[in-house]
């Protein structure tokens, strides 16, 4: 998921518990993120997560990719991440993914099936694939699970948008108050997916929270990369460039995450705009329809 893989890791680390219902998993009475301890930094899949189940001593491994699409890479994503953790931990992992938009008619396949070309050896990996558009909004709020709701508004729902948003509002406010900022961004980000009216993302927790502790994670590490860099080329930048680039990252990762690659010409845009731009162009990005909307927007 590019950039917003950040936002994808948070919500696995401090919500797995959630992740696992919505994939359908129960039973289980204990639950930690372990992506970290397996693979590689370059080669993590997006969650990793041990479960205990009643009655079981060991814990069984949950492996989660994130699908912003279905897209025919996302197989081969699954495989790499089962066999990965298979080698390192010597179990197979219950594989899932969770798709989050439908996109053309592709779905993404349960199952991978190759042999080698001298037909010796063959492998054969089934996962679960999850499409929220699929599952029922209801019976998820009903849970009451806060961290469910970052994924409510990209499920089938019955009821109007703005019934939908003030229950996910009244839910996320039952969220522990040190999480509730970092879970209302998250919300807007993903609920934009699917939904471009700035009235029902305000009304999730007003406007998009800039210094939330998730949002401004990656504001300030891409002001501490440019800096890094700065004094590496023998350059001297302010803290309100460094401040604006982290700006402009937030808006990337959320350009990235609705339309996917940006043009080379919006990438050029968000490498100059100031701090104050930056945060306006987030809120476009955030209700643009399409990132031919954003472009106008970025270039007036």
């Amino acid at each position: 998921m590019g950039q917003f893989d950040r936002s994808s890791k948070w919500l696995i680390e401090h919500y797995g518990d959630a992740l696992l219902r919505l994939a359908g998993v129960s039973g289980f009475t204990r639950w930690r993120s372990v992506a970290a301890e397996l693979v590689q930094p370059g080669q993590l899949p997006d969650g990793v997560i041990e479960a205990w189940h009643e009655g079981e001593a060991e814990p069984t491994l949950y492996v989660f990719e994130i699908a912003t699409f279905p897209e025919r890479r996302v197989s081969r994503q699954l495989a790499r991440d089962a066999l990965l953790v298979y080698l390192g931990r010597n179990q197979l992992p219950e594989t899932i993914v969770l798709v989050l938009r439908p996109k053309g008619t592709f779905r993404v396949p349960s199952t991978l099936s190759t042999t080698s070309r001298q037909l010796h050896s063959e492998l054969h990996l089934r996962w679960r694939v999850v499409e929220l558009w699929e599952l029922p909004g209801e019976e998820l709020l009903a849970l009451r699970l806060p961290g469910l709701v970052p994924w409510i508004p990209l499920t089938r729902y019955e009821k109007t948008p703005e019934d939908l948003f003030q229950q996910c509002r009244a839910l996320l406010e039952e969220a522990p108050a040190e999480d509730r900022p970092s879970l209302m961004a998250v919300t807007q980000i993903l609920a934009s997916l699917r939904y471009n009216d700035p009235r029902l993302l305000e009304a999730l927790g007003g406007s998009l929270m800039i210094e939330s502790p998730l949002l401004k994670k990656i504001v300030d590490e891409a002001t501490a990369k440019g800096r890094s860099e700065g004094r590496s080329e023998g350059r001297s930048e302010g803290r309100s460039e460094g401040r604006a680039e982290g700006c402009a990252q937030a808006v990337q990762t959320v350009l990235e995450l609705r339309f996917g690659t940006l043009p080379e010409d919006v990438r050029t845009v968000l490498g100059t705009v100031d701090e104050e731009r930056a945060r306006h162009l987030l809120e476009s990005a955030l209700t643009a329809p399409d990132m031919r909307s954003f472009r106008a927007a970025a270039l007036a």
